[in-house]
């Protein structure tokens, strides 16, 4: 799976990347990711899987303690996008994510990638 915290995205602009200040080695996240303050960050894998579960073409590739890979793919199509997440527990309290979200083939996504973390986000908010 890849690793949030030491990526180094390609040129094109079909990524998005959200995650905590300063979280990444080597990258500036496109937005800073939310904190949930009542949740430790199993509690928040948990409520992210049942906030996505739903979403059309996606498949979970790897699922690990505080770490998923997905894959969805577009829908006239079919090409696979890749998303990453991270579950982040917080010394202050609370937890965060680190996703990142790509696609596999082309040079523009039309915003596809960003709108799918920010969609996602607001289903989370919903369920935790």
């Amino acid at each position: 799976m890849l690793t949030i915290k030491t990526l180094e995205r390609p040129k094109t602009p079909n990524t998005f990347l959200i995650a905590p200040d300063g979280y990444c080695e080597h990258e500036t996240p496109d937005e800073l990711a939310p904190v949930f303050k009542d949740l430790n960050a199993s509690a928040l894998k948990t409520a992210f899987i049942r906030a996505i579960e739903e979403e059309p073409r996606l498949v979970t590739l790897e699922d690990n303690e505080l770490s998923m890979e997905f894959r969805q793919r577009t829908p006239i199509i079919g090409w696979p996008d890749f998303i990453t997440v991270y579950f982040i527990e917080l010394q202050s309290g609370g937890s965060t994510v680190a996703i990142y979200s790509r696609s596999k083939y082309g040079r523009s996504d039309f915003g596809v990638n960003r709108k799918r973390i920010q969609r996602w986000l607001t289903l989370l908010g919903n369920k935790s």
